[in-house]
């Protein structure tokens, strides 16, 4: 069932659907060689340079030109259909309460899109 399921101090938290996103040199051989994998394409605009694919719960994006490196994002209260959630934990609430008990992290997620650096 795709998303991330934490066992913590925190107790089980379900924070929502989460989505390997692959920086790729070229979109289209990449869609190629998922598809052959089994992978659908589920969302995105090839044209806009973006693609969910999709292969049973199993997510990946395709991103060409938009990231330096491959990412990790969640989509906080959505399942793998990206159907509301009736409960989850946002991952940046998440991040708050790890901070909180001193915890440092290596990288932090983005609260807000106004944070993304340039």
């Amino acid at each position: 069932m795709g998303g991330l399921t934490i066992n913590s101090w925190f107790g089980q938290i379900w924070t929502g659907n989460e989505t390997q996103c692959s920086a790729v040199k070229d979109i289209q051989v990449s869609k190629a060689f998922y598809e052959k994998l089994g992978f659908l394409v589920f969302m995105g605009d090839i044209s806009q340079n973006w693609l969910i694919l999709k292969n049973g719960h199993h997510m990946i994006g395709l991103f060409q030109g938009m990231f330096e490196k491959n990412i990790l994002t969640f989509n906080p209260g959505w399942d793998q259909s990206a159907r509301q959630l009736a409960t989850f934990i946002d991952v940046r609430e998440l991040q708050r309460q790890l901070k909180a008990q001193g915890m440092a992290l290596q990288s932090e997620a983005v609260l807000r899109l106004d944070q993304l650096p340039p």
